[in-house]
Formats: structure tokens, C-alpha cells, sequence
């Protein structure tokens, strides 16, 4: 640009120059047709003129310059206008676009505002029903849980009480244990408070349909009486049956105070979801009643039997002390008085009265060890610790056995208790001696606070346990059902421990004071 403006300065400055060029040309032919003197002599003839002469010329050249300088300056204003004016036409055009271009993401602004406002309320019930669904979860969650850590009925009903309301979102829950003396269900944590099915429609009525009963009004309804009604100042409430055997045994009542509630079919899942999780503890509880009322006539049995047992046993060495014994010494008395009687002559019925004599002693021995065995009478006079020693002093001189005996314990206890306790020592020590093989037997008794405690261990060759259990049921010749039978009357324990080539131990416990003793 620089170049080509200069370029055209030149040219209008070689305009002016010839210009004056020819303006001097003039003068000088017009000076010397007046004086016929030439150029040169001009030149030479003033300095004044030479001066003029350079204006002539100079002048014309100069202005050319300034007159090209200008139009050359003046085309560039102009072109640079000219594109101001299309950059500004670019400008307005790029304007008009962004104002169409403001308006769409204007349009699409406000769709998307309102799409966001129309579903604002959407989004907030969206994320209530995620919190209340996360509520029941956690609720449900707690109630399997603890489900299976709950006992019996109270633990049941409590729980329900803590589970319901924050299940759904309630402000209470009262709970009502049927009472079979009472014909009503009895408020848990209020017993004063009886809901009997003839004075309330709603009992009434959940006893014969065992369902969910849902009201909305409580002040209204006349499911529930007035009396009632005023008591819960409630506004709504639903009952909820725990049916157990076909039977409605309890009945949850969730209460609600601050607002009226409509209820609706998923508020009724969830709280019979909750209580049928209850039912099956009710279930086990009744079935764990049932076992443990099996299992304390079972124990009364066993007693009953034992007592029997030891009556009979008492009865028969009564009659065998009493009747055959003594009727033996009567017969050892007239066979001693029949040897006198027979003269020298008769030596051999002598010998066989003397056999026969021995015979009866012996048969008097044998029954008087009988007649120990099935109730020996220093138990009942002197008591369990000394009957012990006795009976363990025979049994190691019977059977070559070391007997160490440690008694902790002088006094006496029931006598329910001193029979089982020796009758058991009796089957260990029968055991020991068919197949234990032991040299050394060893017995501790003693008294821990309101139990007793029978310890006995020999050297012998030991069993194996698991074996053992698995004959159990048949007839092992161990004795250990007749064992267990008789810890049971005594609600008692017995623990047996033994290895093969490690001998055995067995630890009987049992309460001082036998139930059923």
C-alpha cells in the first residue's frame, strides 16, 4: 500500500514538474522576444531570476506531490469507509443472527424452566416416597433382625410396638395380649385397659375375620365405643390381628394422633408383612410351652416312677428281710436242730445236712446283698456320704480295684436327691466294673451353692462318645438312657467324657432340692 501511494505521488509530481517545466519555457520565450537574449544568459545574467525560474518550476512539482499525497490519502479513507460499512453490515448481520440465535436459547430456557417447574413438585414426592420407602426398609430390616433373637410373647409384642409406627410413619402403637381367664385381650403395657369382643365391634369383628381393620375417623366409628375412643385421642387407627392356631392370641392397634391417615392397601401389607414375622414367634413360643409343659410331665413322670421304683424296691427288701430271711434262719435253725438229732450212725445225713445248712447261709447272703442293692437301709439312717463309702469300700474289695474317695460334704439332702444321686453311682460303678477294665476309681462329692455335684473317673480303657451316641437308642448295655431318665427326675445334668485308652469321666449335677422331691 506504502509503495503504490508513492508511485502515484511521482507521477503527479512529474505532472507538475513538466508543467513548470513548461510555464518556464514561456517565461523565458516571452523575455526573449522582448530582450533577444537567450537562456543562458538568464542563467547567468541574475541570481534573482535563477530563483525565479526554481519557484517556476519547483512549485507545479511540489504541488503535484501534495495533490497526489492527497488523492492517494483520500481513495484510502474512502476504501477504508467502504469497508467499515461492510463490517458494520457484517456486525448488524451477525447481530440480527445472535438475536435469533438469544431468542432460540431463550425459548429453549424457558421450555426447559418450565419443564423443571412442572416436575419440581414430581421430583420432591419422588424423593418422599424414596425416603419413606427407605424408612420401611430400615424398619423392616430391624424387625428380621431381631426376630430371631425374641423369646416369648412380651419380647414379640414389644417389638411391635418399636416396629409398626416407624414402618408407618404412626405416632403410636398399643398391643393386647388375649387373656383365656379374662375373655378379653389385655393391654400389654396397660393392664387396666380390657377389650372384650362383645363390647367392641372392632374385637368382635377382627376375632371372626382374623384381618386388618383400618379407621379412619376414630372419633366417628363406632367400631371402637366412645369410651375407648376419648381415651386414645386418636384420629385414626388400624388393628391388626397375630393369629396363632387359628386363634387371634394378640392384636396390635397402631395409632395415629396428630392427623387424620387414609389408609391403603399398601399400609395394610406392610404392617400384616411385620406381624406375620411375629406370628412365627408366637408359633414357637406356644410350641416351646407345649415342649416345656411335655417336658415337666415327663419329669413328674420320671419322678413318680422313681418314687415308685424305690417304694417297690423298699417293699420287697422289707419282705425279703421280714419273710424269706427270716424264714431261712428258721429252716438253718431246725436243720442244726435235725444234725444234733441224728446219732453217730448217720454220718452221711449229717454231711448232707451240713450242704444243706451252708446252702441256706449262703442263699441268706446272697439275699441280704439283694436286699442292699435295692434299698440299703444306711441311706435312709445315716444318709448319702456314708452309704457311698461303704458301697465303694465293697465294690473295690469285689472287683481288685483302688478306691479314692473325696466327699466335700457332710449334710443331708432330700431324700428324692440322695436315691438318684446314689442309684447313679450304683450304674457308673456297674459300668466301670463290666467294661471299663480300670485299676484305679475315684469319687468327689460336693456342694456348689444350691447344686451338688458328683464327680467319677476311672483308668480304664475308655469308649469312644460318637460310637456310643449312635447306639443310644439301642440297647448299648452302657445304661445310659436309664442314666439320663433318672438325671432328668432330679432336673439335673450329666456330662460323660471319655476317649479310648483314656478312661472316663462322668459329672452328674442336680439341684439340692429336686423338683417333684
Amino acid at each position: 500500500m506504502g509503495q503504490f501511494d508513492l508511485r502515484k505521488s511521482g507521477i503527479h509530481a512529474l505532472v507538475g514538474l513538466i508543467i513548470g517545466l513548461l510555464l518556464l519555457v514561456a517565461v523565458v520565450d516571452n523575455l526573449s522576444s522582448q530582450t533577444e537574449a537567450s537562456f543562458t544568459d538568464y542563467l547567468t545574467q541574475s541570481s534573482e531570476l535563477n530563483l525565479l525560474f526554481l519557484l517556476i518550476v519547483g512549485i507545479p512539482a511540489l504541488s503535484g506531490i501534495l495533490i497526489g499525497g492527497a488523492l492517494s490519502r483520500t481513495r484510502q479513507l474512502r476504501r477504508r469507509v467502504h469497508e467499515l460499512a461492510q463490517e458494520r453490515d457484517k456486525l448488524i448481520e451477525t447481530k440480527a443472527v445472535t438475536q435469533v440465535k438469544t431468542q432460540e436459547l431463550q425459548g429453549l430456557l424457558d421450555q426447559e424452566s418450565g419443564f423443571f417447574v412442572n416436575n419440581w413438585d414430581q421430583l420432591v414426592t419422588e424423593k418422599d416416597n424414596l425416603r419413606e420407602e427407605a424408612e420401611i426398609s430400615s424398619a423392616l430390616v430391624r424387625v428380621a433382625l431381631t426376630i430371631g433373637s425374641l423369646a416369648g410373647t412380651g419380647d414379640v409384642l414389644e417389638m411391635l410396638r418399636n416396629a409398626l409406627p416407624a414402618a408407618l410413619f404412626a405416632d403410636a402403637c398399643l398391643t393386647f395380649e388375649w387373656s383365656e381367664a379374662e375373655k378379653a385381650f389385655i393391654g400389654s403395657n396397660s393392664p387396666n385397659v380390657k377389650l372384650k369382643p362383645r363390647s367392641v365391634k372392632a374385637i368382635d369383628r377382627i376375632r371372626k375375620e382374623r384381618k386388618p381393620i383400618s379407621i379412619e375417623s376414630v372419633e366417628t366409628d363406632e367400631l371402637l365405643p366412645a369410651k375407648l375412643r376419648g381415651s386414645l385421642g386418636a384420629k385414626s387407627a388400624i388393628l391388626i390381628p397375630c393369629v396363632s392356631r387359628d386363634e387371634v392370641t394378640a392384636i396390635a392397634m397402631v395409632l395415629y394422633s396428630t392427623a387424620s391417615h387414609k389408609f391403603s392397601d399398601r399400609d395394610i401389607q406392610i404392617a400384616s408383612g411385620i406381624v406375620s414375622q411375629a406370628q412365627i414367634v408366637f408359633e414357637n413360643a406356644h410350641l416351646y410351652e407345649d415342649i416345656l409343659e411335655s417336658r415337666n410331665e415327663l419329669q413328674r413322670l420320671l419322678t413318680r416312677l422313681a418314687s415308685s421304683q424305690e417304694d417297690e424296691r423298699r417293699r420287697i427288701s422289707r419282705d425279703l428281710h421280714d419273710g424269706v430271711i427270716q424264714n431261712l434262719s428258721g429252716i438253718i435253725f431246725s436243720l442244726n436242730f435235725l444234725s444234733n438229732a441224728l446219732g453217730d450212725e448217720d454220718e452221711n445225713a449229717k454231711k448232707e445236712v451240713a450242704q444243706l445248712e451252708e446252702i441256706v447261709h449262703d442263699t441268706i447272703t446272697d439275699l441280704r446283698k439283694v436286699i442292699y442293692d435295692l434299698r440299703p437301709t444306711i441311706l435312709d439312717s445315716l444318709g448319702l456320704v456314708p452309704t457311698l463309702e461303704k458301697h465303694l469300700e465293697s465294690f473295690g474289695e469285689a472287683n481288685n480295684i483302688t478306691i479314692d474317695y473325696n466327699p466335700k460334704m457332710k449334710e443331708r439332702l432330700a431324700e428324692s436327691v440322695e436315691t438318684g444321686l446314689f442309684r447313679l453311682a450304683q450304674e457308673t460303678l456297674n459300668n466301670i466294673k463290666k467294661h471299663a477294665q480300670a485299676k484305679t476309681v475315684s469319687l468327689e462329692l460336693k456342694k456348689k451353692k444350691n447344686e451338688v455335684v458328683m464327680v467319677i473317673k476311672d483308668d480304664g480303657v475308655g469308649f469312644d462318645m460318637d460310637e456310643i451316641k449312635k447306639r443310644a437308642s439301642q440297647d448299648s448295655g452302657f445304661g445310659l438312657s436309664g442314666m439320663n431318665e433318672r438325671v432328668q427326675s432330679l432336673s439335673g445334668t450329666v456330662k460323660i467324657v471319655s476317649k479310648p485308652g483314656e478312661g472316663t469321666r462322668v459329672m452328674v449335677t442336680v439341684p439340692c432340692q429336686a423338683k417333684g422331691a
